[in-house]
């Protein structure tokens, strides 16, 4: 079944709604900071919305922001250190 965009739309919000807290409570524990974690939690749910089309018809989509957000989260350590 091809997704359109308003069929996709409840889908990502359903899908935010119930993996949000969890992806927060992971990248906390990565991040020890708050407002970071907050942050890139942010970042990988707008790509995943960018990508919703693509990202909605994998097997776990949670595991796919997930992954995102920790890459996101060492790439922000790296240029800190730097």
């Amino acid at each position: 079944m091809a997704r359109g965009v308003t069929s996709s739309v409840p889908d990502f919000d359903d899908f935010y709604r119930d993996t949000r807290q969890r992806l927060f409570h992971c990248l906390y524990a990565l991040t020890g900071n708050t407002a970071e974690a907050q942050d890139v939690v942010h970042e990988a749910y707008a790509r995943a919305w960018q990508r919703w089309s693509t990202v909605s018809g994998y097997d776990d989509p949670e595991a796919w922001v997930r992954t995102v957000a920790r890459r996101i989260a060492v790439s922000g350590w790296r240029r800190a250190r730097n």
